[in-house]
């Protein structure tokens, strides 16, 4: 892809910037040793049966089949804020780590769009040390427009947000993410190129798009890619 005439690099954050998994295994063994003080249970047991409902239904029910499973007298709303507390060392890949400090050093524009929970996306920003070198963050989940609230990608209004603080038109900037069902679709409605990063690991991979205007421009299968 030719990315001359890009001034800004708009970037998912979760399989794009770093493995979640870090997050995700934090967070459910804090959850596990949680349960496992307060009923007897033994945490191994309690993690391998949400990281089992996670690979078969996705994380929507993990602690409510939990809960039902060992007949915990248990909110699992209480579950969600203990797995979302977690708090771990975060790293970048090492490939992301790069990319971001050439674009950086290029006097390249940083934004990143990342879905999900807002204060725990914040706080993974945090983590990472990513607020010492992007220029712009897009929290969906926090964006109020018009009114509205709580949008996600692939909105539109959540490009065009990031694009306004950046202070860039659409054909100035690139987005790079790495789920194609979310990622790309509103970035190529108001004129954005995309790239998909394609990754093997984690539980949430998700390659292949629905159709055809879910599709990334380009498909790469590491960030440097970008800089030749």
């Amino acid at each position: 892809m030719n990315l001359k005439g890009i001034k800004a690099y708009i970037f998912d954050l979760d399989y794009t910037l770093y493995n979640e998994m870090q997050f995700f295994d934090s967070g459910m063994k804090d959850v596990s040793e949680y349960v496992s003080e307060k009923y007897n249970i033994s945490a191994k047991e309690v993690y391998d049966f949400c990281i089992g409902s996670v690979k078969k239904e996705g994380r929507g029910k993990t602690y409510n089949r939990l809960c039902e499973e060992y007949d915990l007298d248990e909110d699992p709303m209480k579950l969600v804020e203990v797995y979302r507390a977690t708090r771990p060392k975060l790293y970048l890949y090492e490939e992301a780590e790069e990319v971001l400090k050439v674009l950086k050093k290029e006097g390249k524009l940083i934004g990143v769009i990342t879905d999900g929970n807002a204060k725990v996306q914040e706080a993974k920003i945090e983590l990472l040390g990513l607020f010492d070198i992007i220029d712009a963050l897009v929290l969906p989940d926090a964006l109020v427009i018009d009114g509205e609230t709580h949008f996600t990608k692939p909105n539109p209004v959540v490009y065009e947000a990031c694009l306004e603080k950046l202070g860039v038109k659409p054909e100035e900037a690139v987005y790079i993410g790495d789920n194609p069902a979310k990622d790309f679709a509103g970035a190529k409605k108001i004129g954005m190129k995309t790239i998909q990063i394609v990754r093997d690991e984690g539980l949430f991979m998700r390659k292949d798009a629905p159709s055809k205007e879910y599709e990334a421009d380009v498909k790469i299968k590491d960030l440097r890619e970008i800089l030749r």
